[in-house]
């Protein structure tokens, strides 16, 4: 049957709304900058000192007018975007409420890039043929938390060594799975410790480095209990008799590759590099961060990925955890859409083994 102009043109018209309406979906963020600044009220003022008193927070007389107005542009921002039915996920003020993306980044971020291979441990890499098929055979869904092998949520503070918090909750999650014991490990000894070749204590590091530097040097890491978190970097305190666990080497997704991260995620937590430059991601609260926005371009976080489902509306995702304390997104936890390296999650992930050959 032939096609009349008229109907060729219903129908395409018809595809363009589809697609409009499939772009909303997928991308969120409508809209960006409409809206106008929370207005100056008594209400506004009350709970912005509430919400400062609730986060320890205490200005001088000089910087209270420029926290107030940076909270009422988040809190602004938050309340719009959380107006937006397509959105997949909601956002909620946080304990950064008073803060601008630009020192969100440079005080909560801290993931540098590997340096040469040369300079790391050797890594034991999963071919794509493998990826491919090991993914394939995954269950729809698996959270870690239910096997025991994610301890408790973490806060890094001011202190930009997100790259500690994610390799040790690989190290911990996988040495519970190989024996049984969940141990809680020490993040302020790596930061003393596993330093140089990138890794550069509060102000970054990475979590091959991190990986490299342990197993170059004997493997263990100090438990958390003997070596507790300050948040500032000093002296290294490494003793071999206060190990919470040992690994022996480390094994790399294919960058980019969801069926790799799903390879090792299958196996344990992995840790993973991500883009946390948006809004969506610092006031991220709940549902599933899908946002294209949120690119590969620009990792600059390192999370850890322990697990992986759909959501009620059917949005696949990945399950992280982060080291922002339990007041950010899902007590500490995020949804991070699946299937399309959503803020780079699949473009930098490792997992530490415990045999040299990662069997």
């Amino acid at each position: 049957m032939k096609m009349t102009t008229t109907t060729m043109m219903l129908g395409v018209a018809c595809l363009i709304c589809a697609l409009v309406t499939l772009g909303s979906a997928i991308s969120p963020r409508f809209d960006e900058r409409g809206y106008n600044l929370l207005a100056d009220t008594h209400t506004a003022r009350s709970e912005f000192n509430s919400w400062a008193r609730l986060n320890g927070r205490s200005y001088a007389s000089q910087e209270f007018g420029f926290r107030y107005n940076v909270w009422r542009d988040n809190a602004a921002y938050i309340e719009h975007f959380n107006a937006n039915a397509n959105a997949s996920f909601t956002l909620a003020i946080n304990e950064m409420g008073d803060m601008t993306l630009d020192e969100v980044a440079r005080i909560y971020t801290g993931l540098a890039s590997a340096p040469a291979a040369s300079l790391l441990a050797p890594a034991v890499e999963v071919d794509a043929e493998t990826e491919e098929r090991v993914a394939r055979q995954q269950p729809s869904s698996y959270d870690w938390r239910n096997s025991g092998a994610v301890t408790a949520i973490k806060n890094q503070g001011s202190c930009g060594a997100c790259y500690t918090f994610s390799s040790n909750a690989a190290i911990e999650g996988m040495y519970k799975i190989s024996t049984g014991q969940l141990t809680q490990l020490s993040e302020q000894m790596l930061l003393d410790c596993a330093q140089g070749t990138g890794n550069l204590g509060c102000n970054g590091g990475n979590m091959e480095v991190t990986f490299s530097w342990i197993i170059n040097n004997g493997g263990g890491v100090n438990k958390l209990a003997t070596y507790p978190w300050t948040g500032t970097r000093s002296t290294c305190r490494y003793s071999a008799s206060n190990n919470g666990a040992v690994i022996k080497a480390y094994r790399r997704a294919t960058s980019g590759s969801e069926s790799g991260l799903m390879t090792l995620a299958s196996k344990g937590p992995v840790s993973v590099g991500i883009n946390a430059s948006p809004r969506s991601f610092a006031y991220y609260s709940s549902g599933t961060l899908i946002d294209s926005s949120c690119t590969s371009a620009g990792i600059n976080h390192a999370v850890t990925v322990i697990g992986w489902g759909t959501d009620a509306s059917g949005h696949p995702y990945w399950l992280i955890k982060n080291s922002w304390g339990t007041s950010w997104g899902q007590a500490g936890y995020a949804q991070i859409g699946r299937n399309s390296n959503m803020c780079g999650i699949a473009s930098m992930a490792s997992q530490p083994c415990f045999n040299a050959d990662c069997s």
